[in-house]
């Protein structure tokens, strides 16, 4: 794929934080593209911080969704906050606010409340240590 993104859900009583982009005025998960030499892990921990203003741990992976069209590949984690203050603004970000699982926003970047939906669904599959190693093992070959 020729570019590769993470995102992560966090609920916080039956609510997720979401994100309203700047670029264009969509509310999104907080995310983005995985630098060189970083894990998806890593990237979406980083991007969270960066367009949130929180600190999350990851507990799951929910899935990985390919766009061949586009030569795109999305992993989407769910987490927890577990620090931080939200952001008033930021760079990347209009707006952070957290929405009822069952009542998101209606402008939101496409297939992204599909993807919502099916990880709320699926909160049985933790984070093992065999898909880190191997995420790991794929980057360093890789680079």
């Amino acid at each position: 794929m020729k570019t590769s993104g993470a995102f992560t859900i966090c609920k916080k009583d039956d609510k997720i934080l979401l994100v309203k982009r700047r670029d264009f005025p969509l509310w999104d998960l907080p995310g983005g593209h995985i630098d060189s030499g970083e894990s998806p892990m890593e990237a979406a921990v980083r991007e969270y911080f960066e367009e949130t203003g929180f600190q999350i741990k990851i507990d799951q992976y929910s899935g990985q969704y390919d766009n061949i069209e586009l030569d795109d590949r999305q992993y989407i984690f769910t987490g927890r906050i577990i620090d931080g203050t939200a952001l008033k603004s930021g760079s990347e970000t209009a707006k952070v606010k957290f929405f009822s699982i069952h009542h998101l926003p209606f402008l939101m970047v496409p297939h992204r409340k599909m993807q919502i939906k099916k990880s709320c669904q699926h909160t049985d599959s933790p984070i093992s240590q065999e898909i880190r190693d191997n995420w790991l093992i794929r980057y360093i070959k890789k680079h």
